[in-house]
């Protein structure tokens, strides 16, 4: 009994200790990672006739980049701290919404939307 007591304090901090690496393991956050290398460069094409509504659509996040008018293009830089996949949800003036096919995305990539007509043929490239 004495011995198990004796070790108690070296058995807790072992588990305390296994938990936090357990945590930081699941996580691909890096506190030292510049302010550039935790966030993605997205560059939308549009070549159509059409102004399109572009929305970044990720789990459990939705961020709206903005208008992209006809024959132009736009550079958004948007935060991004993990991989994941992103969709793209594409509103054009007096048309019908389409979302991209998933692309998997990490912190620091840069990702290139090219809009054509109809919006069902845009393609999503890294």
């Amino acid at each position: 009994m004495r011995v198990i007591r004796q070790m108690l304090p070296t058995l807790l901090l072992a588990l305390v200790l296994s938990g936090c690496g357990g945590f930081a393991a699941q996580s691909s956050w890096d506190p030292f990672a510049s302010r550039q290398d935790r966030q993605i460069g997205i560059r939308v094409e549009n070549p159509t006739q059409r102004d399109v509504s572009v929305t970044a659509v990720a789990p459990g996040r939705r961020i709206e980049l903005g208008m992209v008018g006809s024959r132009s293009s736009q550079q958004y830089r948007i935060p991004w701290s993990q991989t994941q996949d992103i969709r793209f949800q594409l509103d054009p003036i007096g048309g019908r919404r389409h979302i991209t096919p998933p692309t998997t995305v990490s912190p620091g990539d840069r990702i290139e939307v090219w809009l054509q007509d109809p919006l069902e043929r845009s393609v999503v490239r890294r």
